[in-house]
């Protein structure tokens, strides 16, 4: 077990190796969110709370994932308590604040393990399409924002005008004053069609994360094709019960 990081007003300790846990330590009133099956264990003392969310947001789900975890894990008996929190896929885990990175930090969503209660969470659409591929949000808010990923993050600090150039299946997360735009000098139609590879520039000031390898490149695709099944699933029995409506009404008219 590594030592305990103070970090801003919370402490956190990271279990394991290679694999991670993240031990959130919190204090009274202090809270974090995450998604539901990515908590491992917790004091008995801590509540578990569902956010309330719109009809709207609800049913907007079953076609895209919602950029916010609705699960809030506080403190409200006042003693000192823990929650341990990862992923089923594991990986290193990266805590940081966006304000320190000008003030938001773009970040792809299935990197995203928890965030404390002073982040702010929203959808990012990108310009770029191919980056719209992935679901991005931004994060904003003196807090932490904790992120995991199977594969090393990489931190790379840009300075002014600095350029280097990224494979965009590999970039996690970037600061606002960050630039990314399409490189076409080496992309080609085989390249993305055949290996899935685009390459990007990456323009600073500022600090981009990226992970080492892109293996989770098909676990994404995956998770992908599930929504989209769910969805046509959803369209179907629509239609379904539609037409059965329609039926009964006739009889009627």
């Amino acid at each position: 077990m590594q030592d305990i990081f103070k970090k801003d007003q919370y402490n956190f300790q990271l279990v394991g190796e290679p694999s991670q846990t993240l031990q959130l330590i919190l204090l009274q009133n202090q809270s974090v969110f995450t998604n539901l099956p990515y908590i491992v264990y917790m004091s008995k003392n801590l509540k578990i709370k569902k956010t309330k969310n719109s009809w709207y947001k609800s049913l907007s789900s079953l076609f895209y994932d919602n950029p916010e975890f609705i699960h809030k894990i506080k403190n409200q008996e006042g003693a000192l308590e823990y929650v341990g929190i990862s992923k089923t896929m594991g990986g290193k885990i990266f805590g940081l604040n966006p304000k320190i990175f000008d003030g938001k930090m773009i970040i792809r969503f299935d990197a995203l393990l928890a965030y404390t209660s002073e982040i702010s969470i929203k959808n990012h659409l990108s310009q770029d399409m191919q980056m719209r591929k992935e679901l991005w949000i931004e994060g904003s808010g003196d807090g932490i924002i904790f992120l995991q990923t199977p594969c090393t993050l990489i931190e790379k600090r840009l300075s002014n005008d600095e350029e280097i150039l990224v494979s965009k299946n590999s970039i996690v997360a970037w600061s606002k004053n960050i630039r990314i735009t399409n490189n076409t000098e080496n992309n080609s139609f085989a390249n993305s069609y055949y290996y899935g590879w685009v390459q990007a520039n990456v323009k600073g000031p500022g600090v981009v994360y990226i992970e080492g390898n892109g293996i989770t490149q098909e676990e994404r695709k995956k998770s992908i094709s599930n929504k989209r099944i769910r969805a046509f699933m959803f369209m179907f029995f629509f239609m379904i019960v539609v037409e059965i409506i329609q039926m009964y009404l006739e009889e009627f008219i």
